[in-house]
């Protein structure tokens, strides 16, 4: 069952319980204020929900600023390691800059224990997050 956790004209948020699922679909880029937002609300619901995986469909997502960025890998990385996330699938168009993007996140990880793969479609996504599940 979905819950919807957030939503506005830049992203919306929703939390499948069943599944311990979180799924991210930016709608266009988000200014700095929305960005730290959307994933502090992550970080805050997943110390009270179980979630094990992270669906993030970047596709009409944009550049992320370089600070922003930085942010993400020393605030909210930290955090989904810590709170017992296993896998995070990133929704990519194959572009360059998504390409550098889910690339750097996926580098980031590296020496966690999240598995991070990066898919072309939510489908495709959504399945290999629950595989197994």
């Amino acid at each position: 069952m979905e819950k919807k956790l957030y939503d506005s004209d830049t992203v919306s948020l929703s939390y499948f319980q069943n599944e311990g699922l979180v799924h991210i679909t930016w709608k266009k880029n988000a200014d700095t204020s929305e960005y730290r937002n959307i994933f502090n609300k992550i970080i805050e619901f997943s110390a009270k929900k179980q979630v094990r995986y992270v669906l993030s469909d970047m596709r009409e997502e944009g550049l992320v600023k370089p600070e922003d960025l930085q942010w993400m890998e020393i605030e909210v990385l930290k955090k989904a390691v810590e709170h017992g996330v296993l896998k995070i699938a990133l929704v990519a168009e194959d572009t360059i800059f998504s390409n550098i993007y889910a690339e750097t996140i996926k580098r980031k990880l590296r020496e966690s224990p999240i598995d991070v793969r990066i898919f072309r479609d939510d489908v495709s996504a959504k399945a290999w997050l629950l595989a197994g599940h």
